[in-house]
């Protein structure tokens, strides 16, 4: 039988192209499985740790070859100096990284969400404050930097308020709404879950507004950041965090 050379030749070419493409099929899951461990700071909110469970749960992170070692705070300063201190890989929070980017030498990679009423202003009637008119010279506890504070700004300017007629007592969410519930501060911004404890702990507490009022207008956004120059150099690796 004879056998025509050109087709011989075009034959062992695509046995050859075919062998290469199978080797790198076989390859790419290799580099895929590759596992990297990264050091996580979050905060326990459902605004921010909510994709990270769920990513946890169903395993796609786990597909992507990602392990996180999760260290969770309490405020979003706190995240943020762990973060500037080279404690961590990568973040995970609510408005704190609006006041974080600016600094220089971070990087947002991935939005969370865009709060529209996570944060709400509740008062105490017994304690004198029943609207914003009652809140002038008045203290209100609050976390700094944080969606609560933010909204806060934003809810006392548009009562014709300015954040000077008013004391920020400053502390960690869980500090402030204790002190809100013990009748310490008449005041407090706050965001959720921690209203469950207002409604349950200060019956006669009531909610003066919630961030929806000034959305679009007013909105905080959350997500994922790590610094600049880390990124820069695992953009790979960040790619499969994405897709987890």
């Amino acid at each position: 039988m004879q056998v025509d050379a050109s087709s011989s030749k075009t034959s062992r070419r695509r046995l050859l192209v075919g062998a290469a493409l199978g080797a790198a099929a076989l390859a790419s899951p290799a580099i895929a499985r590759e596992r990297v461990r990264l050091r996580l700071g979050y905060l326990h909110v459902v605004a921010v740790d909510g994709q990270i469970l769920t990513g946890l749960d169903r395993g796609s992170f786990d597909r992507e070859g990602i392990d996180f070692d999760l260290v969770e705070f309490n405020t979003g300063l706190e995240v943020v100096e762990a973060m500037a201190a080279g404690k961590l890989d990568v973040l995970s929070a609510g408005a704190v990284i609006s006041s974080l980017l600016p600094r220089g030498g971070y990087t947002a990679f991935l939005v969370n969400d865009i709060e529209i009423a996570t944060a709400q202003l509740w008062v105490r009637p017994d304690k004198g404050v029943r609207t914003f008119a009652d809140l002038r010279g008045k203290r209100i506890a609050t976390t700094r930097m944080s969606t609560a504070h933010i909204f806060l700004d934003r809810a006392l300017r548009a009562n014709g308020l300015a954040p000077t007629d008013v004391e920020i007592a400053n502390s960690n969410m869980s500090a402030a709404v204790n002190a809100f519930i013990a009748g310490d501060v008449p005041a407090v911004a706050l965001w959720v879950p921690f209203n469950i404890a207002v409604r349950d702990k200060a019956p006669g507490a009531i909610k003066l507004v919630d961030a929806s009022a000034y959305y679009p207008q007013s909105a905080v956004v959350g997500g994922w950041v790590a610094r600049q120059a880390y990124f820069a150099a695992n953009r790979d690796v960040f790619g499969r965090i994405i897709r987890g």
